[in-house]
Protein backbone atom coordinates (compact mmCIF):
# COMPACT_ATOMS: atom_id res chain seq x y z
CA UNK A 1 0.00 0.00 0.00
CA UNK A 2 2.97 2.45 0.02
CA UNK A 3 2.78 3.81 3.75
CA UNK A 4 5.75 3.63 6.24
CA UNK A 5 4.25 2.49 9.92
CA UNK A 6 5.91 2.87 13.16
CA UNK A 7 5.50 -0.08 15.04
CA UNK A 8 3.65 1.42 17.60
CA UNK A 9 0.62 1.79 15.53
CA UNK A 10 0.47 -1.80 14.69
CA UNK A 11 -1.13 -2.55 17.86
CA UNK A 12 -3.81 -5.40 16.78
CA UNK A 13 -6.23 -4.67 19.47
CA UNK A 14 -6.85 -1.06 18.64
CA UNK A 15 -7.81 0.71 15.44
CA UNK A 16 -6.76 0.75 12.51
CA UNK A 17 -4.72 -2.15 12.66
CA UNK A 18 -7.94 -3.92 14.02
CA UNK A 19 -9.47 -3.09 11.25
CA UNK A 20 -7.18 -4.74 8.64
CA UNK A 21 -6.90 -7.37 10.84
CA UNK A 22 -10.79 -8.17 11.22
CA UNK A 23 -11.18 -7.45 7.28
CA UNK A 24 -7.95 -9.85 7.07
CA UNK A 25 -10.10 -12.80 9.15
CA UNK A 26 -13.15 -12.08 6.66
CA UNK A 27 -11.22 -12.71 3.57
CA UNK A 28 -9.59 -16.21 5.72
CA UNK A 29 -13.03 -17.68 5.73
CA UNK A 30 -13.51 -17.57 1.61
CA UNK A 31 -13.26 -20.41 -0.58
CA UNK A 32 -10.02 -20.91 -1.98
CA UNK A 33 -8.18 -18.58 0.32
CA UNK A 34 -4.94 -20.50 1.74
CA UNK A 35 -3.33 -17.57 4.13
CA UNK A 36 -3.60 -13.62 4.00
CA UNK A 37 -1.14 -11.69 6.03
CA UNK A 38 -0.18 -8.10 6.85
CA UNK A 39 2.77 -6.86 7.14
CA UNK A 40 3.74 -3.49 8.94
CA UNK A 41 7.12 -3.76 8.46
CA UNK A 42 9.99 -1.77 10.35
CA UNK A 43 9.99 2.03 9.97
CA UNK A 44 13.49 2.58 10.82
CA UNK A 45 15.26 -0.06 8.11
CA UNK A 46 16.63 2.05 5.90
CA UNK A 47 16.26 -0.49 2.58
CA UNK A 48 14.67 -0.64 -0.76
CA UNK A 49 11.70 -2.41 0.17
CA UNK A 50 11.24 -0.18 2.85
CA UNK A 51 7.01 -0.37 3.90
CA UNK A 52 3.94 -1.74 4.83
CA UNK A 53 2.93 -5.22 2.80
CA UNK A 54 0.08 -7.51 2.31
CA UNK A 55 0.22 -11.18 0.78
CA UNK A 56 -2.17 -13.46 -0.21
CA UNK A 57 -1.96 -17.21 -0.94
CA UNK A 58 -4.68 -19.24 -2.78
CA UNK A 59 -5.46 -22.37 -3.35
CA UNK A 60 -4.24 -21.55 -7.62
CA UNK A 61 -6.76 -18.28 -8.11
CA UNK A 62 -4.72 -15.66 -8.65
CA UNK A 63 -7.23 -13.12 -9.34
CA UNK A 64 -8.89 -13.83 -6.12
CA UNK A 65 -5.42 -13.12 -4.49
CA UNK A 66 -4.92 -9.76 -6.30
CA UNK A 67 -8.43 -8.90 -5.29
CA UNK A 68 -7.60 -9.67 -1.31
CA UNK A 69 -4.03 -7.53 -1.57
CA UNK A 70 -5.75 -4.53 -3.26
CA UNK A 71 -9.15 -4.87 -0.93
CA UNK A 72 -6.43 -4.62 2.10
CA UNK A 73 -4.33 -2.03 0.71
CA UNK A 74 -6.99 0.46 -0.27
CA UNK A 75 -8.17 -0.08 3.53
CA UNK A 76 -5.07 1.00 5.03
CA UNK A 77 -4.42 3.78 2.42
CA UNK A 78 -8.17 4.64 3.59
CA UNK A 79 -6.18 4.86 7.10
CA UNK A 80 -3.30 6.40 5.93
CA UNK A 81 -2.92 9.00 8.81
CA UNK A 82 -3.52 7.11 11.93
CA UNK A 83 -1.09 4.54 10.63
CA UNK A 84 1.52 6.95 9.59
CA UNK A 85 1.21 9.12 12.90
CA UNK A 86 0.14 12.15 10.60
CA UNK A 87 -3.40 12.00 11.66
CA UNK A 88 -3.30 10.10 14.95
CA UNK A 89 -4.87 12.11 17.52
CA UNK A 90 -3.26 9.70 20.32
CA UNK A 91 0.05 11.30 20.04
CA UNK A 92 1.45 13.68 22.33
CA UNK A 93 4.82 15.25 22.41
CA UNK A 94 6.66 14.54 25.36
CA UNK A 95 5.79 17.83 27.26
CA UNK A 96 1.97 17.62 26.50
CA UNK A 97 2.11 13.73 27.37
CA UNK A 98 2.95 13.72 30.64
CA UNK A 99 1.04 17.09 31.48
CA UNK A 100 -1.95 14.95 30.37
CA UNK A 101 -0.94 11.85 32.53
CA UNK A 102 -0.29 14.07 35.74
CA UNK A 103 -3.44 15.96 34.88
CA UNK A 104 -5.62 12.73 34.05
CA UNK A 105 -4.04 10.66 37.03
CA UNK A 106 -6.04 13.57 39.42
CA UNK A 107 -9.07 11.17 39.14
CA UNK A 108 -8.38 8.61 37.77
CA UNK A 109 -9.05 5.15 39.73
CA UNK A 110 -6.38 3.18 38.26
CA UNK A 111 -3.05 4.21 36.97
CA UNK A 112 -2.22 6.10 33.78
CA UNK A 113 0.36 4.48 31.21
CA UNK A 114 2.65 6.52 29.76
CA UNK A 115 4.16 4.79 26.31
CA UNK A 116 7.70 6.11 25.63
CA UNK A 117 7.56 3.87 22.68
CA UNK A 118 10.66 5.36 21.45
CA UNK A 119 13.70 4.22 23.96
CA UNK A 120 14.16 0.66 21.98
CA UNK A 121 17.50 0.32 24.53
CA UNK A 122 15.38 1.44 27.51
CA UNK A 123 17.91 3.57 29.12
CA UNK A 124 16.68 7.39 27.55
CA UNK A 125 16.67 10.01 30.30
CA UNK A 126 13.80 12.23 28.60
CA UNK A 127 10.99 10.86 30.33
CA UNK A 128 12.43 10.80 33.29
CA UNK A 129 13.18 14.57 33.03
CA UNK A 130 10.40 15.56 32.51
CA UNK A 131 8.35 13.89 35.41
CA UNK A 132 10.38 15.77 37.45
CA UNK A 133 10.01 18.51 35.92
CA UNK A 134 6.64 18.81 36.01
CA UNK A 135 6.91 17.49 39.74
CA UNK A 136 5.40 13.92 38.96
CA UNK A 137 3.69 12.12 42.00
CA UNK A 138 3.76 8.06 42.49
CA UNK A 139 4.70 7.49 39.13
CA UNK A 140 7.04 4.21 38.71
CA UNK A 141 9.41 3.48 35.57
CA UNK A 142 10.69 0.06 35.53
CA UNK A 143 13.49 -1.12 33.47
CA UNK A 144 15.54 1.35 33.56
CA UNK A 145 19.11 -0.45 31.80
CA UNK A 146 22.06 0.97 33.80
CA UNK A 147 24.47 -1.37 34.79
CA UNK A 148 26.93 1.44 36.42
CA UNK A 149 23.84 2.75 38.34
CA UNK A 150 22.58 -0.49 39.99
CA UNK A 151 26.04 -1.81 40.67
CA UNK A 152 26.41 1.70 42.77
CA UNK A 153 23.06 0.72 44.42
CA UNK A 154 24.31 -2.80 45.16
CA UNK A 155 27.69 -1.57 46.99
CA UNK A 156 25.80 1.02 48.88
CA UNK A 157 22.51 -1.34 50.46
CA UNK A 158 19.58 -0.44 50.78
CA UNK A 159 18.09 2.29 52.52
CA UNK A 160 20.95 4.56 51.30
CA UNK A 161 20.87 8.10 49.94
CA UNK A 162 23.52 8.28 46.90
CA UNK A 163 24.07 10.17 44.09
CA UNK A 164 23.91 8.96 40.51
CA UNK A 165 24.13 10.03 36.71
CA UNK A 166 21.52 7.99 35.45
CA UNK A 167 20.58 6.10 32.09
CA UNK A 168 22.36 6.44 28.58
CA UNK A 169 24.17 3.62 28.80
CA UNK A 170 24.10 3.06 25.15
CA UNK A 171 25.06 6.40 23.89
CA UNK A 172 22.77 7.17 21.31
CA UNK A 173 19.71 9.17 20.77
CA UNK A 174 19.58 8.84 24.48
CA UNK A 175 18.69 12.27 26.00
CA UNK A 176 22.07 12.18 28.28
CA UNK A 177 22.52 10.69 31.86
CA UNK A 178 21.27 12.73 34.49
CA UNK A 179 22.18 13.54 37.92
CA UNK A 180 19.70 12.72 40.78
CA UNK A 181 20.07 11.75 44.40
CA UNK A 182 18.27 8.88 45.59
CA UNK A 183 17.35 6.37 48.22
CA UNK A 184 17.56 2.99 47.66
CA UNK A 185 14.83 1.14 48.05
CA UNK A 186 16.36 -2.63 47.08
CA UNK A 187 19.35 -4.03 45.54
CA UNK A 188 20.64 -7.09 44.58
CA UNK A 189 20.76 -9.48 41.93
CA UNK A 190 17.07 -9.41 40.42
CA UNK A 191 15.84 -13.01 38.93
CA UNK A 192 12.35 -14.43 38.73
CA UNK A 193 10.31 -16.85 36.65
CA UNK A 194 7.82 -14.89 34.46
CA UNK A 195 3.79 -14.43 35.02
CA UNK A 196 3.19 -12.22 32.27
CA UNK A 197 1.39 -13.68 28.88
CA UNK A 198 4.46 -13.14 27.07
CA UNK A 199 6.96 -14.25 30.21
CA UNK A 200 4.69 -16.75 31.58
CA UNK A 201 7.25 -19.86 33.12
CA UNK A 202 10.54 -17.96 31.51
CA UNK A 203 13.32 -17.10 33.74
CA UNK A 204 13.74 -13.67 33.77
CA UNK A 205 17.58 -12.58 34.67
CA UNK A 206 18.16 -8.95 35.31
CA UNK A 207 21.39 -9.21 36.89
CA UNK A 208 22.41 -6.33 39.51
CA UNK A 209 19.61 -4.06 40.00
CA UNK A 210 18.11 -1.74 41.98
CA UNK A 211 14.69 0.35 42.93
CA UNK A 212 15.45 4.00 43.69
CA UNK A 213 13.32 6.42 44.89
CA UNK A 214 13.82 10.50 43.01
CA UNK A 215 11.73 12.82 44.17
CA UNK A 216 8.09 11.14 43.18
CA UNK A 217 9.68 8.64 40.97
CA UNK A 218 10.23 5.34 41.66
CA UNK A 219 12.53 3.88 39.76
CA UNK A 220 13.95 0.55 38.71
CA UNK A 221 17.63 -0.09 37.40
CA UNK A 222 18.66 -2.82 35.66
CA UNK A 223 21.86 -4.42 34.31
CA UNK A 224 19.98 -6.64 31.18
CA UNK A 225 17.54 -5.02 29.20
CA UNK A 226 14.13 -5.96 29.33
CA UNK A 227 10.63 -4.09 28.35
CA UNK A 228 8.03 -3.52 30.57
CA UNK A 229 5.58 -6.06 29.28
CA UNK A 230 3.46 -7.37 32.33
CA UNK A 231 3.67 -6.42 35.84
CA UNK A 232 6.25 -8.82 37.19
CA UNK A 233 9.14 -5.95 37.39
CA UNK A 234 7.11 -4.48 40.25
CA UNK A 235 5.06 -7.21 41.80
CA UNK A 236 8.57 -10.09 41.90
CA UNK A 237 9.75 -6.68 44.20
CA UNK A 238 6.58 -6.24 46.69
CA UNK A 239 5.42 -3.20 44.58
CA UNK A 240 1.74 -3.47 43.79
CA UNK A 241 1.23 -1.16 40.27
CA UNK A 242 -2.17 -0.34 40.90
CA UNK A 243 -0.80 1.60 44.03
CA UNK A 244 1.15 3.70 41.45
CA UNK A 245 -0.67 6.87 39.63
CA UNK A 246 1.62 6.94 36.80
CA UNK A 247 3.10 3.87 34.95
CA UNK A 248 5.93 4.27 32.36
CA UNK A 249 6.07 1.38 29.79
CA UNK A 250 9.19 1.45 27.22
CA UNK A 251 7.60 -0.80 25.17
CA UNK A 252 6.23 -0.53 21.37
CA UNK A 253 2.65 -3.08 21.50
CA UNK A 254 3.64 -6.51 23.75
CA UNK A 255 2.98 -4.54 26.74
CA UNK A 256 -0.98 -3.75 25.90
CA UNK A 257 -1.69 -7.52 27.01
CA UNK A 258 -1.30 -6.58 30.51
CA UNK A 259 -1.91 -3.06 30.56
CA UNK A 260 -4.48 -1.95 28.74
CA UNK A 261 -6.42 -4.06 31.40
CA UNK A 262 -4.66 -2.79 34.22
CA UNK A 263 -4.60 1.05 33.45
CA UNK A 264 -7.06 3.49 33.15
CA UNK A 265 -5.76 5.12 30.11
CA UNK A 266 -2.57 4.66 27.63
CA UNK A 267 -0.98 8.09 26.63
CA UNK A 268 1.63 7.50 23.67
CA UNK A 269 4.41 9.89 23.97
CA UNK A 270 6.57 9.93 20.89
CA UNK A 271 10.00 11.25 22.75
CA UNK A 272 12.88 12.22 20.84
CA UNK A 273 14.10 8.12 21.24
CA UNK A 274 16.16 5.88 19.10
CA UNK A 275 12.75 5.08 16.87
CA UNK A 276 9.69 7.64 17.29
CA UNK A 277 7.21 8.13 15.17
CA UNK A 278 8.46 11.11 13.73
CA UNK A 279 10.56 9.75 11.13
CA UNK A 280 11.92 13.06 10.09
CA UNK A 281 14.49 12.97 12.37
CA UNK A 282 16.39 10.31 10.17
CA UNK A 283 17.83 10.34 6.84
CA UNK A 284 17.03 8.04 4.14
CA UNK A 285 19.18 7.20 1.57
CA UNK A 286 17.91 3.63 0.13
CA UNK A 287 13.74 3.70 0.66
CA UNK A 288 11.90 3.94 -2.51
CA UNK A 289 10.56 7.30 -3.32
CA UNK A 290 6.80 7.85 -2.67
CA UNK A 291 6.07 6.41 0.16
CA UNK A 292 3.08 8.08 2.24
CA UNK A 293 5.35 8.63 5.14
CA UNK A 294 6.56 11.76 7.93
CA UNK A 295 9.91 10.47 6.67
CA UNK A 296 11.96 14.20 4.91
CA UNK A 297 11.08 14.09 1.66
Amino acid sequence: PGIVVPSVFSATTISPAKDLITRLKEWMTKPGVIDVTVLFGFAWADVHNLGMSVIAVTDNEPALAKEIVNDLSELAWEHRGMLTGMGNKSLYSLEEGVKTAIEKAKTASKPIVILDHADRTNDTTFIIRELLKQRAENAAVPMIYDPPSAQKCVEAGRGAKIELEIGASTGWRDGGKFRVRAEVLWAGHAKYTGTGPMTINREVDLGLSAIIQVGGLWIQLVSRQHSLIDADPMERFGYDPLSFEIIVSKSKTHFRAVYEELGEEIIIVDAPGQCPADLSHFEYKHAPEGLYSTMRK
